[in-house]
């Protein structure tokens, strides 16, 4: 049950969810990647730094709905850096629907 199997010189992993995965990354001992501000809901190995480990408190999982509620630990809570921001200009959000693309996905349906 690895989630992400890093192995490359270099990666930029950052604002992510990741859910339903015991090991959450397997980092290879050459690997040099950057792991930040991610929401796991379980870890039981190095996950980065700036992480959250909780439940991301999606809309409804069984309607395939992985929008976030507003009580989210998610929520205005992943990089700090103006370049993540979310279109409105808020600190960004973790996940798919969060960051300056963010609302630009289609609808879950």
């Amino acid at each position: 049950n690895i989630a992400i199997s890093i192995s490359t010189d270099s990666l930029l992993f950052v604002n992510n969810i990741i859910v339903f995965s015991d090991t959450v990354i397997h980092l290879d001992s050459t690997s040099r990647a950057t792991i930040q501000y991610n929401l796991y809901n379980n870890s039981r190995y190095n996950v980065g730094s700036n992480y959250i480990i909780g439940y991301p408190e999606f809309v409804d999982k069984n309607a395939n709905d992985y929008r976030l509620l507003d009580t989210s630990p998610g929520i205005n809570a992943g990089h700090p850096d103006i370049k993540y921001n979310n279109a409105d200009g808020t600190r960004n959000t973790m996940g798919a629907y969060g960051g300056p693309f963010g609302v630009n996905w289609p609808d879950y349906q």
